[in-house]
């Protein structure tokens, strides 16, 4: 059956680059074009309407925005006092996870003590923060998941944890808690997630899986039930393991892995001390060891993605895949350069980062809204990174 979509513009970002109308046969599109338009078994008008492609969002985490979606918005938290009060209303039956509170927006920065975190739930309580690299925790959920053994644990001056985890005691604590969920309730997070893409004009979503923090299942189940979901999903797998990659029948490896951590950590790997810490953040993988992954992944045949923050490890980046690439023969070159390797994130990168990825292909997935949320006067870039 064809359809015909007639508006008062029609993007394509192809040729022909506009029309009127958009003629579609069944899921496929036939022709774009102007004036007269042809045949078609039934006739949409869409008068004062413009038509342009989907929307590709480059970096997602589906069960993790159906996560955020299925709990109380705790972004709208404006100091510690409301955060504990919206996690009262969580109303979990099990162990519970939300995601989203930005202690950075608030006009006294103290976040819950352990004490307020075990008083707002008996049962175990996650509370990610919104750049998904800290959490606060409760004390049950801070025992049942092995988290006071990992390296990571905020503790007082009086050697007591806080509340707050970050680096490993934050991977094991979102993993734990990721094996509570069934897999029926993953799959309904995943669809949940899928379908504010598609009302929001995004048609495709690529899916940055972490099975550090959410199990390899996580992504066994998305790729069990994707072809049903109403958006396409190009996955990800954040891991080394290329065997691993290959038998999931992924083109791809990598993705969110990461080189560092977030800069709302202090984790993000730096060249100079962050303003508020003597330290200059973590860096995840040795140079070494980065090199044999970008090398055998590449001549395995896929595409490698790296989670890059810091300027720092935006170099480490770079200057690894130079390394690769100064190995290969001229028509390597032009394999390596065709692959579109990708680095994540890219937030700090001098003008000799922008050049050197430019010259090796180097595509580089950014996310603006960052800026948006942090980069004003004041903000969380300000005060961990000067103006």
């Amino acid at each position: 059956m064809k359809t015909l979509y007639r508006a008062s513009r029609v993007h394509t970002l192809s040729h022909p680059p506009s029309g009127e109308w958009i003629l579609v046969d069944g899921r496929h599109i036939e022709r774009v074009g102007s004036g007269e338009p042809p045949f078609a078994d039934r006739v949409v008008d869409l008068p004062g309407a413009t038509i342009i492609p989907g929307f590709i969002d480059s970096h997602v985490h589906l069960t993790g925005t159906g996560i955020h979606l299925a709990h109380p918005e705790v972004g709208t938290a404006g100091s510690a006092e409301e955060l504990v009060s919206i996690l009262t209303r969580v109303g979990a039956e099990g162990p519970a996870l939300v995601h989203g509170y930005d202690e950075t927006k608030w006009p006294d920065p103290r976040v819950p003590s352990l004490s307020e975190l075990d008083a707002a739930s008996r049962l175990p309580l996650v509370v990610v923060r919104a750049d998904g690299h800290v959490s606060l925790a409760n004390t049950p959920a801070l025992s049942q998941s092995g988290a006071l053994q990992a390296e990571g644990v905020e503790r007082g001056p009086d050697g007591e944890p806080t509340g707050r985890v970050t680096g490993e005691a934050h991977q094991r604590l979102r993993a734990w808690w990721a094996h509570q969920l069934p897999d029926g309730h993953i799959e309904e997070l995943q669809l949940k997630a899928a379908a504010l893409a598609a009302s929001r004009g995004v048609t495709s979503v690529h899916e940055m899986s972490i099975p550090t923090g959410r199990g390899i299942d996580d992504l066994r189940i998305l790729l069990g039930h994707r072809g049903r979901l109403p958006v396409d999903v190009v996955a990800y797998l954040a891991t080394t393991d290329i065997p691993q990659a290959i038998d999931l029948g992924l083109g791809r490896i990598g993705g969110d892995l990461a080189l560092d951590g977030s800069i709302g950590a202090r984790t993000a790997w730096l060249s100079e001390t962050y303003l508020d810490r003597g330290d200059r953040g973590a860096a995840y993988l040795g140079d070494d060891e980065l090199a044999e992954f970008f090398h055998d992944s590449h001549l395995a045949g896929l595409q490698v993605g790296v989670h890059a923050i810091g300027d720092r490890a935006i170099e480490q980046a770079i200057s690894t895949w130079e390394r690769v690439y100064s190995a290969l023969d001229s028509r390597g070159r032009r394999h390596f350069r065709a692959r579109r390797h990708r680095i994540e994130h890219f937030e700090m990168p001098a003008d000799s980062h922008l050049e050197r990825a430019a010259m090796l292909g180097i595509s580089v997935s950014v996310q603006p809204a960052f800026d948006s949320n942090w980069g004003d006067a004041g903000q969380l870039y300000d005060v961990a990174l000067g103006w």
